[in-house]
């Protein structure tokens, strides 16, 4: 037995989409562990896990998750990779900063990614 049958998925497309949500939620609520002010990272994180399970299950109210999620997750990355650019006056002035930045772009670009991926399969999710 297989684990697309083992999870009734049909799509290997929901599957990785579910465990990037997952991976983003759990990196998100890592890291406001350490910076508990930055309350955002909580509200992303929660989203996150929830519409992971949703994609999971495909659950149709996971669509108006994912549109948060696309809307808030995109406005987050880009302030933060502005101020960013803005603060340095370069995109990779130094190793720490380089690896902030260039995971503020690949977030963005999956979440763009796997947001629209779910906006045009939102037929698969049924109940």
């Amino acid at each position: 037995m297989d684990l697309k049958s083992k999870l009734g998925l049909e799509n290997l497309g929901i599957l990785i989409a579910s465990i990037f949500y997952l991976a983003t939620g759990i990196v998100f609520l890592y890291e406001l562990m350490f910076e508990p002010g930055l309350f955002h990272l909580g509200l992303l994180g929660v989203l996150s896990l929830i519409s992971a399970y949703g994609i999971l299950k495909t659950r149709k109210w996971t669509l108006w998750f994912i549109i948060a999620l696309f809307v808030i997750g995109t406005t987050f990355a880009l302030i933060t990779l502005y101020y960013s650019l803005i603060s340095y006056n370069s995109l990779f002035p130094n190793m720490e900063v380089s690896l902030l930045n260039a995971c503020l772009i690949i977030y963005t670009i999956l979440t763009w990614i796997f947001s629209i991926y779910i906006m045009a399969k939102r037929k698969t999710l049924e109940y």
